[in-house]
């Protein structure tokens, strides 16, 4: 494409001198294995006088942006959305707003993340309330999720939060409503979104390309040869190093709220035949999830369980199952899982996603791109998980947890 220079100076004249700078050396890129030499142009420069005190617009477009008065009209309006970053948390409101990206055909979406990531269902439904909500932008969150759900197919999200990729993403979206809800009201969720949640659950209730299945016993069965279907989906040579195949103790978690939440809504707003048809599910799920998932000598969950094993390794998979707005365990169940949370995997900066006790655990995330997947899930800490546990925290110890809450926030600010 064309490059548009201009600047908002009519005398100014642009000097051509093009010339080639080799072998800029990227050593970020070249530590995580990836190419990291570039060769860059330069093609020339302005000249101008200035007298003193006078200001002078440089724009740089891929189209061509008009006369000097309307180049700054577009400056004045672009220094008037800026956020004022004066603290931590205003750094973070404008760092979160960066990620909110709009696109032609009225479409909305939220990127995973800068500069390699782009589009994850996971990623958008997890984050899309504190990057929107938080900040009062609840327009923002119905554009993203009506974005989202043009791509459904069935009542399986096609696009990038597909179930057939990623068995508990579409079940994240319901999380998102259960925030959105305390901005537009229940009624209004169930207007625009209860046919998609319905039909989501049908989706898994019927199964998804041979992959994801909610099973008799009401736990939802997720396996695929060489894929990963969770979030801990690192592939390495193309095999899956974490499979986790079988019944994933946060999907299950993720299920029991989704299905509960919509009964919840569906009782609310009359809707007999939905309620006829999955009234006995909860109770079922919740008797599954607490036989083969409770380990009751070591007082924690599981992390995940198929027909071969029950896996006991010490992960941050188990604060989604004490996070959400329905849970399947009691009080005392909540209070051992906190406290083993906190003897292995809280750190000042999230939670690990594996105990260091775990001789699997690699306590740095360095190297190249394979050293790096290795570890990502295997210790690495990871800030999402932090979420839930505080709110469990204040779930279980409400206003004395509010000291320690304060404290993990200050924990970010260097």
């Amino acid at each position: 494409p064309w490059l548009y220079m201009q600047t908002t100076k009519a005398d100014a004249e642009f000097v051509p001198a093009p010339d080639w700078y080799y072998n800029f050396e990227y050593l970020q890129d070249l530590a995580r294995g990836y190419d990291g030499y570039e060769d860059l142009l330069t093609t020339g420069y302005f000249e101008c006088e200035l007298k003193k005190g006078e200001s002078i617009i440089f724009s740089a477009s891929l189209d061509e942006m008009g006369s000097g008065k309307e180049i700054e009209e577009l400056f004045e309006q672009s220094i008037a959305r800026r956020t004022h970053k004066v603290d931590f948390i205003s750094c973070l409101e404008h760092s979160a707003r960066q990620f909110v990206v709009r696109r032609p055909e009225n479409r909305t979406e939220m990127i995973s993340g800068y500069p390699w990531l782009g589009v994850d269902g996971r990623s958008t439904f997890i984050a899309l309330p504190g990057i929107t909500l938080e900040q009062g932008y609840k327009e923002d969150c119905i554009e993203i999720l009506d974005t989202m759900i043009r791509d459904m197919r069935n009542g399986d999200f096609a696009g990038s939060a597909s179930a057939y990729n990623e068995a508990d993403a579409p079940l994240w979206f319901f999380w998102t409503l259960q925030n959105l809800e305390k901005h537009i009201g229940a009624a209004d969720i169930w207007k625009r979104y209860g046919d998609v949640m319905k039909s989501i659950l049908e989706a898994y209730r019927s199964g998804i390309g041979g992959r994801v299945q909610l099973h008799e016993n009401g736990l939802v069965w997720a396996a695929a040869e060489n894929v990963a279907l969770t979030w801990m989906n690192t592939t390495i040579d193309g095999k899956a190093q974490l499979p986790r195949a079988g019944y994933a103790v946060e999907i299950q978690a993720l299920w029991y709220n989704a299905v509960c939440y919509t009964l919840a809504l569906a009782e609310q707003h009359k809707d007999k035949a939905f309620v006829e048809a999955w009234k006995e599910v909860p109770a079922k799920t919740k008797a599954s999830f607490n036989e083969k998932f409770w380990l009751e000598e070591e007082g924690y969950l599981a992390d995940y369980v198929n027909y071969d094993e029950v896996n006991k390794f010490i992960r941050s998979n188990m604060a989604v199952a004490v996070g959400l707005n329905y849970k399947m365990l009691d009080e005392s169940q909540i209070v051992q899982i906190l406290m083993v949370v906190r003897q292995h995997l809280l750190t000042p900066r999230g939670l690990r996603s594996l105990s260091p006790r775990n001789p699997l655990y690699k306590g740095t995330i360095e190297g190249d791109q394979r050293q790096r997947d290795i570890a990502s899930k295997n210790g690495t800490v990871w800030i999402w998980p932090l979420a839930l546990y505080v709110r469990t925290c204040f779930d279980v110890m409400k206003e004395k947890f509010l000291s320690e809450a304060k404290e993990i926030i200050a924990g970010f600010e260097e």
